[in-house]
């Protein structure tokens, strides 16, 4: 059905996708492989007839703690045709009903990942960050677009340019999230909530999303042209290379 990679893992139950970012180990950090994986399934749901909503969790402790930045050293590709691209367009395109529940660290994609989803249900263990700036880079995932419009410039740009990390309480006062969940109930609350999702008549629950989303439609799309244009050239720069470098020193010394 679509490329595989241990760390990316799928079942599919009473019309339901499943996908689990399966690499606790490196708190599920994205890496191509993963991005790819990821995009070939939910291009798979949204056109089979036996799926009608994708649920989106993370093993362990953690939803994403974002891209892999060894993915990052030396930017060899050009972002606009890379994985991670394809992944960004397959989460902002997806029609039918997309759910994550999410724990633990958020951060970079991880977050903005969540941007795209139609329900999140949120663990008090959360701590979502958007430290793009503190890398050398700049928001991705439309996110310049979306974070803004629903937290207002004030605590957007503190996200941004401080890294500052939002709780549980404030994404969900901020109506990032749907619900806050215990950690231990997060799973079992979300399956629930994805089997009530996919239950709804599927044609009424795509035009819903479909109308919803096409207000926002034409700037989104916009955002991430625009954002992938200033993140290649800013992954690419001295800045962001050493920056990269020293995380990844920190990181095996640790």
């Amino acid at each position: 059905m679509a490329v595989e990679t241990s760390h990316i893992t799928v079942a599919v139950s009473d019309r339901v996708m499943h996908i689990t970012l399966n690499r606790p180990e490196k708190k599920n950090a994205l890496t191509r492989q993963m991005y790819i994986a990821i995009a070939e399934h939910l291009k798979h749901a949204a056109n089979s007839a036996e799926i009608a909503a994708v649920l989106v969790t993370g093993a362990g402790t953690s939803f994403s703690a974002g891209n892999d930045l060894a993915d990052f050293i030396d930017a060899p590709e050009d972002l606009a045709t890379s994985p991670a691209f394809a992944f960004l367009d397959a989460i902002s395109t997806f029609p039918k009903p997309l759910l994550a529940a999410a724990q633990g660290h958020v951060i970079g994609v991880g977050m903005t990942f969540l941007l795209h989803c139609d329900l999140v249900l949120a663990a008090p263990s959360i701590r979502a960050s958007v430290p793009f700036v503190q890398l050398g880079l700049c928001p991705e995932a439309a996110s310049s677009y979306l974070l803004p419009a629903a937290l207002g410039h004030q605590r957007a740009m503190a996200s941004f340019l401080l890294g500052e990390s939002m709780s549980a309480t404030q994404l969900a006062e901020a109506g990032l999230v749907y619900k806050v969940v215990d950690d231990d109930a997060l799973l079992a609350t979300a399956k629930a909530l994805a089997a009530r999702l996919a239950s709804l008549p599927l044609q009424a629950a795509m035009a819903t999303k479909k109308l919803v989303k096409s207000h926002a439609a034409p700037a989104v799309k916009a955002a991430l042209a625009a954002e992938a244009k200033e993140f290649q050239r800013l992954m690419k720069s001295a800045d962001a290379q050493d920056r990269f470098r020293a995380f990844q020193q920190r990181a095996r010394t640790a």
